[in-house]
């Protein structure tokens, strides 16, 4: 099964409805800005998708989009010709670790009380 996405039929828009100066009894601003934001990480959101579809489950096999960030020289971590150096993951694990520990300090702080 191929399913293509035209990217007016992904943007969940409600067009007129998400018109500030539309009556306030349509949608709260709160749902107006959410939907924005919705909208603004759909912008680049198209392609096609492979699915393979047996009893009853459904599993994406490929996909494909011309705004597509993958790059298969960056996935194997190995010849990527100087794209990635290996030494930034240390920094990277020790800089997302210390929001853990952080987290497990507080925790630890408030156990005590």
């Amino acid at each position: 099964m191929r399913v293509c996405l035209h990217p007016l039929l992904v943007r969940l828009r409600a067009s007129a409805s998400l018109d500030p100066s539309a009556p306030p009894t349509r949608f709260s601003p709160e749902r107006v800005a959410l939907q924005k934001l919705i909208d603004s990480t759909q912008e680049y959101c198209t392609g096609c998708v492979r699915m393979k579809l047996l009893k009853g489950v459904a599993t994406c096999v490929g996909r494909k989009s011309p705004y597509s960030l993958y790059n298969q020289k960056l996935s194997s971590f190995e010849d990527d010709e100087g794209l990635y150096d290996q030494k930034d993951a240390a920094g990277f694990i020790k800089l997302n670790a210390l929001r853990l520990r952080t987290l497990g300090q507080r925790k630890k702080r408030m156990e005590k009380k």
